[in-house]
């Protein structure tokens, strides 16, 4: 299963990944707190893999 890191933006990082689930029904204030990082680099990792 091969992976890739990639610098990207926050904006182009799909917040309804359930990866966020849990940072969102903990932090009410995430998503709000998300889209204030929309032009700020991230890096994300990227798998061959789908689901």
């Amino acid at each position: 299963m091969p992976e890739t890191l990639r610098r990207t933006f926050f904006k182009n990082v799909d917040l309804s990944d359930p990866f966020f689930d849990s940072l969102k029904n903990q932090y009410e204030e995430f998503p709000d707190w998300f889209a204030r990082k929309a032009e700020e680099p991230v890096y994300v990792i990227d798998s061959d893999e789908e689901g």
